[in-house]
């Protein structure tokens, strides 16, 4: 009996305590001041009619207007001309036309909306407030402006108590610095952070950004762009799975299949991370890192660990360093290297430390190779000190060439002619209608070679060489190879992955 008692009185307390809070929730919407109170069921039933000088408060929440109606049957006020809707010291919300619920705390201001909030201002022709939740609602087009930007959208949801609005459909934020759209757009009132939600572009006077997913801070212009990221420059594209880019300093960094294009210069670097400076015009790029160089026939593919463009003295042109094992492959031109130059201004290609270059069955070495391709005169390839060329003529059969330095020269890509220069020595199999009759040993100071569907033809020497031709059987295996002579075939790039082979 005693606990029936005292759960009936339990029932009771919480019962009373609720429904109080509700009626609390729920109070009236009440009339401070008119000028001329009067009710008129022809025109409205039900319905006290507030004319002139009409103020309303409903908890915090003070209203002012013009007129009002004030209804009997429900917490609910419409209200017309001169609203001016006030919450503490912060909210002011502005209009033509008021319907405010006091049982929902829901404010719909209708023509000429304006919304002032802390920093910033909302204007719209239609706003719903709701004053519980604090959070504003449009679906007709607004404009907000805050200390440096200005941001339109046809939809948006204004977060008061966590200082952020969301906005979506033809999103632009505007300040003199950029130009903003989006699709969605979440924006930090105070910090002036405009989070990503959707396809975003973000343009400057020279500059184009583009991004699905990241956040960009306005003040300072900071940004995490995290999905199908871009940035276009001119003729220049950055892309990455992530970009970090400062508008200030002009400086990024790219992580994850990053990619960097030259679409003047028909040239791409890709890898896993890249440093960039806008100012500078200079990207290193570093894992994974492949240099790409496009023709109309044929793509070089160039691997380094560090890849290094910077801007030539020439407007437009570039200069390509790839430092630490350099290997590239081309169908019909494949090398290794320590570091490398190419300059985009004359295809011009330098070669450092232990250089190797290899053109269908030619192998090209020497201290330092520079080669250079032009539209007008023949390609050509330099080798300098120690410079050597062999030339697969069979199994275990080569032809070989040293000498101080030597110049070849190149025909839709194919070698045709060697000059020689200095210390010119030649080991080399002497064919009969394409059968080998004897191996050329000569020794001279200048040479030409002439080549032929990839093979020595010809050897012409400037001066009076010293040179025996004898048959093979008549030799030992010593002396059918010139000092230094080694066959680097398997160091040599097979296709475009093998350039990773260490």
């Amino acid at each position: 009996m005693y606990s029936r008692f005292i759960l009936f009185l339990f029932i009771a307390i919480t019962g009373s305590f609720f429904s109080t809070v509700n009626a609390q929730r729920k109070r009236k919407v009440d009339i401070k001041r008119a000028d001329v109170l009067e009710y008129n069921q022809v025109i409205v039933a039900n319905a006290q009619r507030l004319i002139g000088n009409v103020v309303l408060r409903h908890d915090d929440v003070m209203m002012y207007c013009d007129s009002a109606y004030s209804y009997d049957n429900r917490n609910e006020v419409d209200a017309f001309g001169s609203i001016h809707i006030t919450r503490g010291d912060t909210l002011h919300l502005y209009g033509d036309f008021l319907n405010y619920n006091g049982d929902s705390r829901l404010a719909k201001v209708r023509k000429r909306v304006k919304l002032i909030d802390k920093t910033l201002t909302l204007s719209t022709d239609s706003l719903d407030f709701n004053l519980e939740s604090n959070i504003g609602y449009y679906n007709y087009g607004a404009t907000i402006v805050d200390s440096t930007n200005v941001l339109t959208s046809t939809i948006g949801e204004y977060y008061t108590n966590d200082d952020f609005v969301l906005f979506k459909e033809n999103v632009v934020l505007e300040n003199p610095d950029y130009r903003l759209e989006s699709d969605t757009l979440k924006y930090n009132t105070i910090t002036e952070k405009a989070t990503i939600l959707g396809p975003t572009d973000i343009y400057s006077e020279d500059m184009h950004l583009y991004s699905e997913d990241g956040w960009y801070k306005t003040i300072d212009g900071l940004s995490h762009l995290y999905r199908n990221s871009m940035l276009e420059k001119g003729s220049q594209s950055l892309r990455g799975d992530t970009i970090i880019f400062n508008r200030d300093t002009k400086t990024g960094e790219l992580l994850g299949s990053i990619e960097l294009r030259d679409t003047t210069n028909k040239i791409m670097v890709t890898g896993n991370r890249a440093i960039y400076n806008e100012l500078t015009e200079i990207a290193v790029v570093t894992d994974s890192a492949i240099f790409h160089q496009f023709t109309d026939t044929d793509t070089l593919f160039l691997h380094a660990d560090t890849l290094r463009t910077i801007p030539d003295i020439k407007n437009d042109e570039k200069v390509i360093q790839a430092f630490y094992g350099v290997r590239f492959f081309r169908t019909d031109l494949q090398g290794k290297c320590d570091s490398l130059v190419y300059w985009t201004v004359d295809s011009t290609l330098q070669m450092f430390h232990e250089p190797i270059l290899w053109s269908y069955e030619n192998q090209m070495s020497g201290r330092h190779i520079e080669m250079r391709s032009s539209p007008i005169e023949p390609d050509s390839v330099l080798l300098t000190r120690d410079a050597f060329i062999v030339s697969k003529e069979g199994e275990n059969k080569f032809n070989q060439v040293r000498g101080r330095d030597m110049l070849g020269y190149l025909k839709n890509q194919e070698l045709y002619q060697i000059d020689v220069n200095g210390n010119a020595e030649t080991v080399y199999y002497v064919k009969e209608e394409e059968e080998i009759i004897g191996v050329n040993k000569s020794e001279g100071s200048q040479l030409i070679i002439y080549i032929e569907n990839r093979g020595f033809k010809k050897i012409s020497f400037l001066d009076h060489p010293l040179g025996i031709i004898q048959p093979t059987q008549m030799l030992e295996e010593g002396d059918k190879k010139l000092k230094g002579f080694i066959w680097f075939e398997q160091l040599r790039p097979k296709n475009s992955r093998d350039i990773f082979r260490e």
